[in-house]
């Protein structure tokens, strides 16, 4: 009796360091889920535009016009996202609310938002063509430089306009 006590006791303990050893290994962050998080929240942004402007019949550029309260695009847009209930899903579970003014990445910095019109040159070709919206959006990725929408950077394709595949997710 005793010996199958310990027996056991040692089973146990073998199971709970086990537990112990592969539950970070599990839950240890893999390598690309911030950039899919990242590409995930630009994708429901481009969503939320269409939505938009379904709902109010008007372009974004319209609805932008009525409630511009700062020259800050990326704020601008939250509010409205905010306003309308159309914000993206929490990455990482942190946004029960709006904890900044502004839409940020996974990596915490906020994501670049800019009118298509006017702002295209050589440097945004890439970006102008990956998606048919009023906007351009992307993250500068992890290091924080903007390649505008090369290296690093993460932004969302279009699949039916893919034509560049060194910034893919």
């Amino acid at each position: 009796m005793k010996a199958k006590s310990i027996v056991i006791v040692v089973i146990v303990f073998a199971i709970c360091v086990g537990i112990l050893f592969l539950v970070p290994i599990y839950c240890a962050p893999r390598p690309n889920m911030s950039r899919t998080l990242t590409v995930n929240e630009i994708h429901e942004c481009y969503t939320a535009i269409r939505i938009l402007e379904d709902d109010q019949r008007k372009s974004l550029k319209e609805i932008i016009a009525k409630q511009a309260t700062t020259e800050n695009l990326n704020r601008t847009f939250t509010l409205l996202l905010q306003t309308n209930n159309l914000l993206p899903s929490p990455i990482g579970g942190r946004r029960t609310q709006v904890i900044s003014p502004e839409l940020v990445d996974a990596w915490g910095k906020p994501l670049e938002i800019r009118w298509r019109e006017g702002s295209m040159n050589s440097r945004y070709s890439f970006l102008e063509t990956n998606i048919n919206s009023p906007v351009i959006i992307w993250s500068f990725g992890p290091n924080g430089t903007n390649n505008f929408g090369e290296g690093d950077d993460v932004v969302w394709f279009n699949a039916s306009k893919r034509s560049n595949s060194t910034s893919q997710p």
